[in-house]
């Protein structure tokens, strides 16, 4: 009979336990560096408040207004630089909405940029799951967006152009079968 009373209080203290464990919450910008703050910007949306699909005038609000390097009718550009010499751009296309953000982070004066890579890839993987590894780049995916989701991909490319150099992109995932190919198969 004791042993019963203990399991049974071991279950209850069980189940108030888990009732009041909290949901730890995805990723937030303001755990890492400097850094990566400004370039993130924001937890909303894919990017910096950005999701696919928004229109030119949006991105344009997400960005504050500030006047973009380049401008077309389907097309944004962007850029940064910090004081230690990383610098990059962010460009948005634009095909009946946003439809690819791209993220070209370099520095010339530095062999790497190890330690922002792994700031992204601990940012990506806490708020979208564990990456996809496929020909050394991470690829997260995200369910929430687009008609199939999108693919949030990051790159090293630091060897092959001798300075540190990182590119992330975003873009719609496309199934690889034709959505009328599957209909068509009996």
């Amino acid at each position: 009979m004791f042993l019963y009373r203990q399991f049974i209080l071991f279950l209850v203290l069980s189940a108030c336990l888990a009732c009041g464990a909290k949901k730890e919450p995805g990723a937030k910008v303001e755990e890492y560096g400097q850094v990566l703050k400004r370039i993130i910007k924001s937890d909303k949306g894919l990017f910096r408040g950005a999701d696919i699909g928004m229109g030119l005038k949006e991105i344009k609000g997400i960005e504050n207004d500030q006047k973009p390097d380049e401008e077309a009718e389907n097309y944004l550009s962007y850029s940064f630089g910090f004081k230690d010499s990383l610098q990059g751009n962010i460009y948005y296309n634009f095909e009946k909405g946003l439809d690819e953000i791209g993220v070209d982070i370099f520095r010339e004066k530095s062999k790497d940029c190890d330690w922002l890579f792994i700031d992204f890839k601990n940012y990506f993987t806490k708020k979208y799951g564990p990456p996809k590894i496929d020909n050394q780049l991470l690829i997260w995916y995200v369910k929430d967006q687009g008609k199939e989701g999108a693919e949030i991909s990051l790159a090293d490319e630091s060897r092959d152009y001798g300075y540190g150099k990182l590119t992330i992109t975003i873009f719609p995932f496309q199934s690889e079968v034709d959505p009328g190919e599957k209909e068509a198969k009996p």
